[in-house]
């Protein structure tokens, strides 16, 4: 008797282990079709493995329905598998379930819903869903200052660019938390990861001195990055050096050129000041500027100056 109930525990373990396996084998071959563009075979395999319980086949359907990959987009059905891969503890899943609540796609918008699940995936150590909470929270005031701030400081240790920019923008200009110098530091994080507008701001601190020795060159340095990157504040920033002789020398031209690239985005004082420092130069200079200009933008940026 003994005997006959041990080998049925163990054809049910065998028989478990091999259904374990063969979802995961589906999920793995269906990721390489969809790799090689073999989207029909991959949906197969998707839901093969998805229907025995693989998580990751589920948060890949759901991604699927989501985005409207090989199907038609549909959300009702997203929400269905990554409701499923969810439960299973899948935080790619649950951080996607945060998304479409927080938008209300495909469920009614609620942002404490989205909030109840960008913390199950954040907890698992998933970045995306730890900045989410940063952002979430920094713009609709859903929680106190110190559990924002843990939040934000989270997702910015755990390298996530946008959350180390906007931690550096409150520790500069939030009145009760306000610390130049660790501004500085979380901007320079989020620069070093080409983080344009950590750069812009950076390159401030370093042109007056704040948080940090002042230092012309690196400004420059970092209003160029920034401004090759498309930062019309940058530009302009960059227009001025150029036009005071600030930290480069002296250059009418080049002056113009930025102020061009930077004008674009409108302004009625960008627009009057490139009026006046277009006067300043002769028709060959203005048209090495605005062929300067246009160079840039053909080049998308690269080698501006």
């Amino acid at each position: 008797m003994h005997a006959k109930v041990l080998r049925l525990k163990i054809i049910i373990i065998l028989t478990l282990n091999f259904a374990t396996a063969a979802c995961t084998d589906d999920f793995k071959v269906g990721k390489a079709a969809y790799e090689k563009a073999d989207y029909e075979t991959a949906l197969r395999l998707f839901n093969s493995a998805a229907d025995k319980g693989n998580p990751d086949a589920q948060r890949y359907l759901g991604d699927i329905y989501k985005e409207g990959k090989l199907v038609r987009r549909d959300f009702t059905n997203a929400i269905r598998w990554y409701r499923l891969a969810a439960a299973q503890g899948n935080a790619d899943a649950q951080n996607s379930l945060g998304y479409l609540y927080e938008n209300g796609r495909g469920v009614q918008n609620d942002s404490r819903e989205a909030i109840r699940w960008f913390k199950l995936a954040a907890e698992s150590k998933h970045k995306n869903a730890t900045y989410n909470l940063c952002r979430l929270y920094w713009y609709r005031g859903f929680m106190n200052e110190s559990e924002l701030l843990s939040w934000c400081k989270l997702a910015a240790e755990q390298g996530d660019a946008d959350a180390q920019f906007e931690l550096g923008f409150r520790y500069e200009n939030d009145r009760v938390t306000q610390d130049i110098a660790e501004a500085a530091r979380w901007y320079k994080l989020a620069a070093a990861q080409g983080f344009p507008f950590a750069q812009y701001n950076l390159g401030l601190l370093y042109f007056n001195g704040q948080g940090v020795v002042q230092d012309y060159p690196e400004a420059i340095r970092l209003y160029r990055l920034a401004a090759t990157q498309g930062h019309p504040l940058a530009q302009d920033r960059l227009s001025d050096c150029y036009y005071d002789g600030i930290g480069v020398e002296k250059d009418y031209t080049r002056s113009v050129m930025w102020l061009t690239l930077s004008a674009a985005y409108g302004g009625l004082g960008r627009l009057e000041r490139l009026k006046h420092r277009k006067s300043l130069l002769s028709y060959q200079q203005k048209k090495d500027a605005i062929d300067m200009a246009n160079k840039c933008l053909a080049q998308d940026f690269i080698d501006c100056d």
